[in-house]
This record gives structure tokens, sequence and C-alpha cells, in this order.
């Protein structure tokens, strides 16, 4: 399926009532993934559209439930009614091939089962558009400065291209009008991100988080931020991520860098010291989307199209009153890499057509592909340049 525009402000029309009749929502897997659907489900209108039933094998889960929900087997659910239902597969690629194979056996129709990611990356912004009337993103990335402590040989935001780092204030029409004319179209959004560079550098970090919270934490499920667990918050700071009920990533490098043992634990011991919400980050790999001698230069319009829908890249930045289609292709043109490519953005004021705007956040644009693809290997699955985490530059 090519990205490129064909009907624009129509491309979902086809799929966009697909559940307005749904009564059930059923997740699968009552494990690590439900977590996402269920903070959707409970920050959102859906609790008042679609009941829910969790179901999992593990007879532990069904003895002690999950967040006050009773968790069913997988043989009670085979046995009652289902009518005007659908199901979510919370699982690893493998658990939900297993777990989509035993619902078809048990005559649940194809089209009501949804892989955990499509539904909720994809397919929950298109539902809340046609049937609620209202753009909901799953995400987005705010970065107001570049500054980091580090310097990563494969960072994804391409810091060591760097020649002069960006540091945006909160006001002086800069990250202040960036957040209200992003709201000022997007009705909800599940996760809201300040990153960096590093995000625990940047001296207004509070007043961002601040604003964000005390003007719009109606339209926020889950406001967040990122650290890479080198630098120890201040008591201020604590003070301001607890009040605004912030979720920080903690990036996890203790094996890379030096003394970072020592220095993570220090982050995570404060921060943990402070009750902050802490979401442990770690990888044990990471991806290199550029280096000076990849290039696909002279591949055709179609295979760049190819290119750019295998990578699936669900990350997007706002930054100039604008959104991006892919963040990296930001981060690449900010770093100096290439030239900023116009296909990549979409612009929050003036005359706005929404659906529009959802497509371009789905990843539409008028190429089918931007710049950057001409430089880049691809996000996740598509890249198979695996590397060491946060090795870094002399």
């Amino acid at each position: 399926m090519s990205m490129k525009w064909k009907h624009k402000g129509r491309e979902f029309e086809s799929i966009g009532y697909q559940l307005k009749d749904k009564k059930t929502m059923i997740i699968y897997g009552a494990g690590d993934y439900a977590e996402d659907i269920l903070n959707v489900y409970e920050g959102s209108e859906c609790k008042d559209s679609w009941k829910l039933w969790l179901v999992d094998r593990d007879e532990k889960k069904q003895q002690e439930g999950k967040r006050g929900y009773r968790v069913m087997s997988p043989e009670e659910l085979w046995k009652k009614e289902k009518e005007n239902y659908f199901v979510v597969i919370c699982a690893t690629p493998s658990g939900a091939a297993e777990i989509k194979k035993g619902l078809l056996e048990h005559e649940i129709k194809e089209e009501d089962i949804y892989d955990y990611s499509y539904f909720l990356y994809t397919y929950l912004p298109i539902y809340f558009m046609y049937v609620k009337n209202k753009l909901f993103f799953t995400s987005e990335n705010i970065i107001p400065s570049t500054v980091c402590d580090l310097n990563c040989r494969s960072c994804l935001n391409f810091n060591p291209y760097i020649k002069k780092h960006i540091v945006d204030s909160l006001e002086e029409e800069k990250v202040k009008a960036d957040i209200d004319a992003f709201f000022g179209q997007v009705d909800l959004i599940y996760r809201l991100q300040i990153s960096g560079g590093e995000p625990f550098l940047y001296k207004e970090l509070g007043h961002v988080l601040e604003y964000i919270y005390e003007n719009y934490k109606d339209k926020v499920i889950r406001l967040e931020t990122v650290t890479n667990g080198t630098i120890v918050p201040s008591d201020e700071l604590c003070r301001i991520l607890k009040k605004c009920k912030v979720t920080v990533f903690l990036d996890d490098y203790r094996k890379t860098l030096p003394n970072g043992e020592a220095l993570y634990e220090r982050v995570k011991n404060k921060l943990n010291q402070e009750e902050i919400s802490v979401i442990y980050n770690y990888a044990e790999k990471w991806i290199r989307m550029y280096s000076e001698n990849s290039s696909h230069e002279e591949d055709s319009e179609e295979k760049l199209e190819s290119f750019y829908e295998r990578c699936g890249n669900p990350w997007s930045t706002l930054r100039k009153k604008k959104i991006t289609g892919c963040n990296y292709a930001h981060y690449a043109a900010k770093a100096g890499i290439l030239p900023d490519d116009e296909d990549n953005y979409f612009v929050l004021t003036g005359e706005v057509d929404k659906k529009a705007l959802l497509e371009f956040r789905l990843r539409y644009n008028e190429k089918g592909y931007v710049e950057f693809c001409k430089k880049c290997a691809g996000w996740s699955e598509a890249n198979c340049n695996k590397v060491k985490v946060a090795e870094q530059i002399e």
C-alpha cells in the first residue's frame, strides 16, 4: 500500500465506521502490551462506548485480575455470547499468531480481530475521527533543546552531526506557540513526550511541563519526558514532575557508559525517592539509520514509496507550529545532513482539514515518501543495522 495521497481527506472513508456499532472490546492478553490499550480506554470516551473483557491463559492473572478488571480464561470466552464485539490481541508477534489461530478456530471473524500495534497507532485515531468527530493522536514529541551530555555514535537524533545546538524558549513565540497550535487542532493525545537532547539539561523543562499540564491536562492521557540516566534531577524539577503526573522514561546505558552504573542508580534512586512515575527503558541493541556511505539516491519513485510504507515509523515531532511525517527526517535536517523537505511537514495553523491532518499523522503525504528515505536505512524491523547501545565518540 502506497502512502501517497490519492484521495486527500478521504483515505479512510471505507474503514472509518468499522467499529461504530460494536459494544464490547475484548483484550486478549493481560500482560504489558495491554497497558497502553487500558490507558487509552480509561482516559478517553472509549469507556463510554465499549464494555471491556480481559482474557488470558495465565491462571495467576485470572486469579489476580488486572487493574480492577476480572481476567477470564479462553475457555470462558468461547462459551460467551459475543454480539457486536471485537478483539485486540496484546501479545508478542509469536504469541499473537498462536492466539489469532485459536480465535479463528472458534469462529471469530478475522475482520473482528486487531493487532495491538495497528489498533493503537492506526485504527483508534481513525475511529475517533469518523465516529467521535475528534482528532486523536497516539503520540507526539517535542524537542525544545538538542543539547546533550553524551555523544552517541548512532544517536537517532543525529546529535554528533549538529554544528550549532538548538535551544528554544517556552516564550518568544516558540515552544508555547507550538503547544497552543497543536492543541488548537488535536482534541486528545495518549502520549505527549518532551525529549532531546537530554531534557534534564534543559533549564525550562519544568516550565514547559507545567504549561502543558495547567492548560491542556484534559487533552493529554500521559505526559512524558525521557532521560539518559546521567543527570540527577533537581528537587524543584522533581516537584514539578510529581505535580504534573509526568512519566519519566529512564534509559539504561549502564553497560556502555563509563561510571554508567553509579550515575544510573543515582538518577533512579532520586526519582523513586520523590515518587515519580518511571518506565525503565532498556534496549539490547540500537539501530543505525544513517551513515555517510548509505544511499538510495538511484531508487525509483516506486521503490522509495515501498520503502517508506514498509519502514512504518510511527513517531512524529512538533516544531514551528508544524508536525512531521517522519521525525528522523526532521532530525537529519536539523543536523545538516540534508535540506529540509516540505513534504515532511503539515502546518497546524490557518484552515486545517482535520481528516487530511489525521492522514498525514498516519504517514500519508504528497510523494508517498520523504527525501530522507534516499539516505536512511529504515526504522525498526526494516533496518538490520544493529549497533552497540550508546557507544560514545571521543
